[in-house]
């Protein structure tokens, strides 16, 4: 390296290290690894830019370093991230983020959270930034494992609770033929027997409903996770 090339070789480097740009400014991904670090001033709610990225497969990850009493720093990712989602909210010392560059369509690029956290962090387990993103899935520890922070949440109907039958086991002593009619019954012990099986297969009705709206939930699930196909 020479003070001629100083700069070109620095810019190879594939860990960046920039320096924070400061309240309402952008900041600029130039390699494949970034690592920026806020300083946030307190009391004052600041903005900062993060550019689209340019090319697939870069990491930018931004943390909160040093956060004054009441500060904030509210990070607008460009061109948004996981679909949808653009604005990302700092307010304490250890919040973090890490983003990964993919590749949405030929030549088009976007931002999609890999794994964030800490206590200031209004992050992906309720809504980052004040956008509601995934929060059932996330890479945490390495790729590979995950945890229930970070991705979209099971909708509340989807019942997807393990379903516990209610009905009992049934003795036929009856000595009778089954039909789908029940004939008029006179005796008292005959017709509480008829109502104690009629109960029974009421009981058994609603479990088959209940197991058949998991199964429907289940395959709804795999369906939008692309691992049964449906019904196109």
């Amino acid at each position: 390296m020479t003070p001629l090339n100083a700069l070109s070789q620095l810019l190879k480097c594939p860990n960046y290290i920039p320096r924070d740009p400061g309240d309402g400014f952008t900041v600029h991904v130039e390699q494949q690894l970034m690592n920026l670090v806020l300083s946030i001033a307190a009391g004052v709610v600041e903005t900062r830019t993060l550019d689209a990225p340019r090319q697939p497969s870069v990491l930018a990850a931004i943390s909160a370093g040093a956060v004054g009493t009441g500060g904030s720093a509210v990070v607008t990712v460009t061109g948004t991230y996981d679909g949808n989602n653009s604005a990302i909210t700092f307010s304490a010392a250890g919040d973090y983020v890490i983003l990964y560059s993919v590749c949405t369509a030929p030549g088009t690029f976007q931002w999609t959270v890999l794994q964030c956290g800490g206590s200031g962090l209004a992050g992906p387990t309720s809504t980052l930034g004040g956008d509601a993103v995934v929060t059932s899935l996330k890479v945490t520890g390495g790729l590979g494992f995950f945890d229930t922070s970070c991705v979209e949440s099971q909708p509340a109907d989807a019942k997807q609770a393990l379903y516990t039958q209610t009905q009992g086991d049934l003795t036929d002593n009856s000595g009778g033929t089954a039909s789908a009619t029940i004939a008029a019954i006179s005796d008292t012990a005959t017709k509480n027997a008829v109502a104690t099986l009629a109960a029974e297969l009421a009981k058994v009705k609603a479990d088959v409903g209940g197991v058949n709206t998991l199964l429907t939930a289940i395959r709804a699930a795999l369906v939008s996770l692309g691992l049964i196909k449906g019904d196109a």
